[in-house]
């Protein structure tokens, strides 16, 4: 059984969106942290302007850019904004991807909005219903697939294999052991939120 807290050997999947604008966020906080120093101002050290900055970059980290989904040998890994869930492959009983990933473990649903579908995905599959299927047939010969779409094959590829190694039917989720789903909380990222809050609001009362 893998350590919850350790990432060694996990195969990450790419985040289908939030990469763009995460890394805009860290780099205007950034920025806000360097002229909290008086660069480029006349004024002196700002304790709001620094802490705030700071808040904004770990921010845009937590939310847009530390969720990702990824497999290792036996487990899927879900990280979130705060914490690492791990999931065990071989007992996953379903898994779809709409505007995020949903997976159905032991009874109980867990989501990561690191890989979806787009709005524009999902209208073009709405209009899809209504065209003609030899039109649609056609299409897909020329289209890409979609990657969300290719994230949920592998997961399902990869909980077959083990139901297989496990000697078990490859359609049939094996049970949920205890402790077989593990989370581990991201300790610094949540300290780090709450002591820069704490000088933020500390700075604008002064």
């Amino acid at each position: 059984m893998s350590d919850p807290g350790s990432e060694r050997g996990v195969e990450w999947f790419q985040p289908t969106s939030g990469t763009i604008v995460g890394w805009l966020g860290v780099a205007t906080g950034v920025v806000m942290v360097a002229l909290s120093f008086g660069w480029g101002l006349t004024e002196g050290f700002s304790l709001p302007g620094f802490a705030g900055g700071l808040l904004l970059a770990l921010a845009a980290w937590v939310t847009m850019l530390r969720p990702r989904v990824g497999l290792d040998r036996s487990d899927l890994v879900v990280r979130g904004m705060v914490s690492t869930t791990r999931l065990p492959v071989g007992a996953i009983e379903s898994v779809v991807a709409r505007q995020v990933l949903a997976v159905w473990v032991g009874g109980k649903r867990y989501v990561s909005a690191a890989v979806g579908h787009s709005y524009r995905d999902i209208a073009r599959s709405r209009r899809q219903r209504h065209d003609d299927p030899a039109l649609l047939r056609q299409n897909a010969k020329h289209s890409d697939p979609i990657y969300a779409d290719h994230v949920v094959t592998m997961i399902t590829e990869r909980a077959r294999l083990v139901r297989s190694e496990a000697g078990g039917d490859l359609k049939t989720p094996l049970p949920v052991e205890p402790g077989g789903v593990r989370r581990s909380w991201a300790w610094p990222e949540i300290a780090a939120l709450v002591v820069l809050a704490v000088l933020l609001a500390v700075g604008i009362a002064l």
